[in-house]
């Protein structure tokens, strides 16, 4: 038996690097933290352990997106999340919003047998799911409205290619890539 509590990852989509500069402008403003310890990216799973070895968990992730084509995100607006956790984040148009939920759903029907999710909370339901680049979270009443104040005239039109998907591993504090997934 695997000791899961010593696999924790997240699987996610990483832009290329002139719009991860873009991401990282707002993202060292607005939440040092964060822009420190991973790299913007787009959830498709959130943190989890896995019941598998490392190689199973990634052959596995191989042969579920060996047939997946490439497809576009446009990240369009900013918006927010006002919970408990207050966020604000990219958000990707409606068309790209459907592809990312398409992934997602993907993911839950491959592999939820070997995962266990670490936060129960999250939505595993692709309708409920909410596609989004994290901007800032963790936010205090006063530092939320004041994103909001701050973003709320940004004009944003960042289009990137996705053609794989990232495994991140948590090391310490920090989420470096541990493999990249190519589509087809």
């Amino acid at each position: 038996m695997i000791d899961v509590a010593q696999n924790k990852y997240l699987l996610v989509i990483i832009p290329p690097q002139p719009v991860t500069d873009f991401i990282n402008h707002y993202r060292q403003q607005y939440d040092q933290k964060s822009f420190t310890s991973i790299v913007p990216h787009i959830t498709i799973l959130p943190p989890f352990y896995i019941r598998v070895s490392e190689s199973e968990l990634i052959t596995k992730l191989k042969k579920v997106f060996n047939n997946t084509l490439s497809f576009e995100i446009s990240l369009t607006t900013v918006d927010y999340f006002e919970g408990n956790n207050k966020v604000a984040f990219f958000k990707p148009d409606s068309p790209s919003s459907e592809k990312i939920k398409a992934l997602f759903k993907v993911i839950q029907t491959n592999i939820s047998n070997i995962t266990t999710n670490i936060w129960p909370y999250y939505p595993t339901n692709p309708e409920k799911f909410t596609p989004h680049l994290t901007i800032a979270e963790h936010l205090p009443d006063p530092d939320f409205e004041q994103i909001k104040q701050d973003l709320q005239s940004l004009s944003i039109n960042q289009e990137f290619i996705v053609n794989s998907i990232f495994l991140l591993k948590k090391i310490n504090d920090h989420w470096p890539v541990n493999t990249e997934i190519k589509f087809q």
